[in-house]
């Protein structure tokens, strides 16, 4: 995900690294953010029509890790000490295939072709099965690594 590397460049502090792949084989970045203890976990696209909680997830991080970097405070609160006391694990979009169909109307994969509004399914259940199944299994990894 190209924004997930530009925000390794702007704030190098950060670790980055995939957490799995889609069908598609498009990388599924994570970006972990902190130094305590305790662990939160946001997502974002998990499922295709929820395409908009990913650039919510990444307004929010570049405000946060800005906000971080400046000393500044978001809402009156300062950012520092959740920094020292939490591990924030982002997963900005779990679902990129299924993003990619919602706003571009198909995905194209060797041997498949998915199109919306064309009144038939090319893929058997199976592939979307796999899909599905995929994307929860990297959600559920990430909760508990």
């Amino acid at each position: 995900m190209t924004d997930v590397r530009r925000l390794k460049t702007i704030y190098p502090f950060i670790k980055t690294s995939p957490i799995g792949d889609s069908v598609l084989e498009r990388d599924i970045p994570e970006v972990l953010i902190g130094n305590g203890n305790k662990r939160v976990h946001y997502n974002g696209s998990f499922h295709a029509n929820e395409w908009i909680t990913t650039p919510v997830i990444m307004t929010f991080l570049n405000d946060y890790l800005l906000a971080i970097t400046n000393q500044a405070d978001i809402r009156g609160q300062d950012m520092f000490p959740f920094y020292q006391q939490t591990m924030l694990s982002i997963v900005p979009m779990v679902n990129p295939d299924g993003v990619e169909l919602v706003l571009k109307g198909h995905w194209r994969r060797p041997g498949f072709t998915v199109e919306l509004g064309k009144g038939t399914n090319p893929l058997p259940i199976s592939q979307f099965d796999e899909i599905f199944q995929k994307s929860l299994g990297i959600f559920l990894a990430g909760l508990y690594m």
